[in-house]
């Protein structure tokens, strides 16, 4: 089934020192249901008033009226967007939202509706991406002059404790035998 982008207006009032300002904000459906929108204040509106009124519209726009399979697709978006970008230190669900186009409240809906929310999505995509920088630098020659603790430590963990714990849980192996010389940890 085709979507057909769509172009609807609404007008926001608001109250600025005791008047009513409005705010045109017109904004168009497109075909995979994103938003773009472009907003006419008047003269007398202050610019403080626009991003609450954009958030209206995001929010009527991207209801809860969005099928499952949609937020679905969305929520597959975000966790590829937030694999992609796992290393940025900048990383937040503003940035997410920006570069897809979505509020980031519709995003955080979504992530909700999925059991988690965009900070531990971040969290568990960083610390695979840390895991898997271990995983390679065990298994490579590279490093083989180096314990186990070391790249531990050299792959953004703090305990290596903490590190053969998650390493075990993500690989179903210890360090060591993917490693596979039988030195010690030490």
């Amino acid at each position: 089934m085709k979507v057909q982008a769509a172009v609807r207006r609404l007008v926001v009032a608001a109250t600025v020192a005791g008047r009513v300002r409005s705010v045109r904000i017109v904004y168009r459906v497109g075909p995979a249901g994103r938003l773009s929108t472009v907003w006419q204040r008047s003269p007398s509106l202050s610019r403080s008033v626009l991003p609450p009124a954009v958030t209206v519209v995001c929010r009527v726009a991207t209801s809860d009226s969005a099928p499952a399979a949609r937020r679905r697709e969305v929520e597959a978006q975000v966790r590829q967007y937030v694999r992609r970008h796992a290393a940025d230190p900048d990383l937040a669900i503003t940035g997410i939202a920006g570069a897809l186009g979505w509020s980031a409240r519709y995003l955080q809906d979504v992530l909700q509706a999925a059991g988690t929310t965009s900070r531990e999505l971040i969290r568990s995509e960083r610390l695979r991406l840390r895991l898997r920088l271990a995983r390679t630098r065990l298994a490579g020659s590279a490093w083989d002059n180096r314990s186990i603790a070391q790249v531990a430590h050299a792959s953004g963990f703090a305990s290596h404790a903490s590190f053969a714990t998650a390493y075990r849980r993500e690989f179903g192996v210890t360090p060591r035998e993917t490693r596979g010389d039988g030195r010690g940890e030490s």
